[in-house]
């Protein structure tokens, strides 16, 4: 025991009080384990004296060794304000992150200052329950019939171990995500591709069988396909169907996109041209190309007014410019909107003014057929003059 490290000097610094409590615990337990404790006073004196330190020579070095621990205790501990301690007490509360087996501890180390005599352990059970950080807690505590504070502790022990375990649990999940994600983004790192293996045969769906499995133990090994009947697939995974399925739905979509507007062919609809241009075009044609082209026109009679038109046999509906149907119509007719774009021969799109249904005569036959109306000052174009006459003939 000579070994033995005796406690530190007495501070009478700052709070001499919890200062004197905690020296004098640590000396009597130096006492005991340095075997002083079965010497006589004045040697209980001496080491008292000799570990307490300077300042407590100078004041009581003629003490005998109880008088000397009941003037220190006198000195150290001043007369206490109980209303203040027991405030103290009463309004103390679990901090955010604190356990409760520190809450606990701290609350019977304030009621010792507080003489509460009896009623000790059943004032620290209330202050557990109304100073708990967590209210689920507090309502399970106020739920208990017959609530002690050894059954009030053990109650916020299990609470905390609960939320703890399912911290961890939570925990573990965002790192299995993380580290995935990290692969992704890192794909040249070594751990990448067995990582990426792992999890994907964990959690992926069979490309064969729609189910999740171990490798080699999938079910639809050695069955045919009720769709292509082939071998190793069910039905429902069979990419023959699906790209069907897909070539449905995509050719559906189209169709419904189309519904908004609806995209005519005029090939002999052409881009306007500037003066220039057109002069040249035309002196380049020679006798044969026109008398060619007079073969394609025919002058109908609309709203009994003869009008020319250009015969375009690839053309999808019939066209009329503004100007001429100003002319033929006057201001008993009048058009409608139109959803379709007229597509000329180079591919450039053009949208109608307008729609309207005329009156046409041709060689005795009569019929009413649409036309669509354009801005520009043009030619009129007509369908090919046998299929519109035999589709429309009464």
């Amino acid at each position: 025991m000579d070994q033995l490290k005796p406690p530190n000097e007495l501070s009478f610094k700052g709070n001499t009080g919890e200062n004197w409590r905690t020296w004098i615990q640590k000396f009597e337990l130096y006492l005991v384990a340095s075997g002083t404790s079965a010497k006589s006073g004045k040697i209980k004196c001496a080491t008292f004296l000799h570990i307490a330190g300077d300042e407590a020579i100078k004041g009581f070095n003629t003490m005998d060794f109880e008088e000397l621990k009941g003037k220190f205790k006198r000195y150290c501990e001043p007369r206490k304000n109980l209303t203040y301690l027991r405030h103290m007490f009463f309004t103390r509360a679990q901090g955010p992150t604190e356990l409760i087996d520190a809450y606990v501890t701290e609350l019977k180390n304030k009621a010792k200052d507080c003489d509460f005599a009896q009623l000790t352990e059943s004032l620290i059970r209330d202050r557990i329950v109304c100073g708990v950080n967590n209210d689920q807690i507090r309502a399970r505590l106020l739920r208990e019939p017959d609530l002690d504070l050894n059954k009030a502790v053990d109650i916020c022990r299990a609470s905390e171990v609960t939320k703890s375990q399912i911290k961890a649990l939570h925990k573990e999940t965002e790192v299995t995500v993380n580290k995935i994600s990290k692969f992704k983004l890192t794909k040249k790192s070594p751990e990448y591709s067995s990582a990426l293996k792992t999890w994907s045969k964990k959690e992926e769906e069979c490309t064969r069988c729609g189910y999740t499995h171990e490798p080699r133990k999938c079910p639809a090994y050695g069955q045919t396909c009720e769709v292509c009947h082939r071998k190793n697939h069910f039905g429902k995974m069979c990419k023959t169907q699906k790209q069907k399925d897909k070539r449905f739905t995509k050719r559906k979509v189209h169709e419904i996109e189309q519904e908004d507007h609806t995209e005519l062919f005029v090939g002999a609809l052409k881009e306007k041209q500037t003066r220039k241009k057109a002069e040249t075009q035309v002196n380049k044609e020679t006798d044969a190309t026109v008398l060619e082209k007079e073969k394609w026109t025919e002058t109908p009679r609309v709203n009994k007014r003869a009008l020319s038109f250009k015969l375009d046999t690839g053309a999808e509906c019939n066209v009329i410019s503004y100007k001429d149907f100003q002319a033929v119509a006057g201001k008993s007719v009048t058009m409608c909107k139109s959803n379709s774009v007229l597509v000329l021969y180079s591919g450039h799109k053009m949208e109608p003014k307008g729609k309207v249904k005329l009156l046409c005569q041709f060689k005795e036959k009569e019929a009413e057929i649409e036309f669509q109306i354009i801005e520009k000052d043009s030619s009129a174009i007509l369908e090919r003059v046998h299929t519109w006459i035999a589709s429309h003939q009464d």
